[in-house]
Formats: C-alpha cells, sequence, structure tokens
C-alpha cells in the first residue's frame, strides 16, 4: 500500500511549487505528492520534465487531482461545452502521461463546485 497527500495540504492556494512539496511528501515518508492537474496545462514540457526528475529524484510517484471549471462541464447539456471538457482533459492526460502521472482522481464527470 501506498500513502500520499494533496500539496494543497500545505497552503491555501490552486498551484504551489510542486519541487518544493515533492522534497516535503518524500521528508515525511509519503509515497505519492498529489498536485492540481489543471496546473499541467500552463506548464513548459521543461517544467514537467524538471517535476518528473524531482519525483524519479525522491522516489516519489505524482497523481493528479482535478476540479474542472464549469466551462468543461463533460456533462453538460450545451455540445459545445462538453466537446470543450473533452479536449481539456484529453490535453491534461497527454501533459500527466509526459509527468509519468498515471493517477487522475477528483471530479472528472461535471465541474466542480457544482453549488
Amino acid at each position: 500500500m501506498k500513502f500520499g497527500t494533496l500539496y494543497a495540504y500545505w497552503t491555501h492556494e490552486w498551484t504551489g511549487d510542486y519541487r518544493y512539496f515533492a522534497k516535503k511528501v518524500q521528508e515525511l515518508g509519503f509515497d505519492i505528492l498529489e498536485i492540481s492537474a489543471g496546473d499541467l496545462i500552463g506548464m513548459s514540457d521543461r517544467e514537467i520534465d524538471e517535476l518528473k526528475a524531482v519525483a524519479r529524484d525522491f522516489g516519489i510517484s505524482i497523481s493528479s487531482n482535478i476540479g474542472p471549471a464549469k466551462r468543461y462541464d463533460v456533462g453538460s447539456k450545451d455540445p459545445a461545452v462538453r466537446k470543450r471538457g473533452i479536449d481539456y482533459l484529453c490535453q491534461i492526460m497527454e501533459r500527466m502521461d509526459r509527468l509519468d502521472s498515471r493517477t487522475l482522481v477528483g471530479v472528472t464527470y461535471t465541474y466542480w463546485p457544482t453549488v
């Protein structure tokens, strides 16, 4: 069994310095750092490759967490919104593949927050 934690445990932001959190997670004995999947789209290939190397160096895995905005709602009645949501999730999964992040958790079937 592996244990991990979401980077946001240490911050109130929806983004962060994942290299810093990777080190913290490793020092605390966790196996997995969960990051914000949406951040992957804004990261350059170089940044993703650097994060992948950091995770490898610290011996941890990276999982990704998603809570898409309403404009990416794959459950929307509007076909254009659904398509945009599917495209968004596909882009994230492509970036996850580059990072070697094999787990996507969170809200994948609609937008968040839904209230």
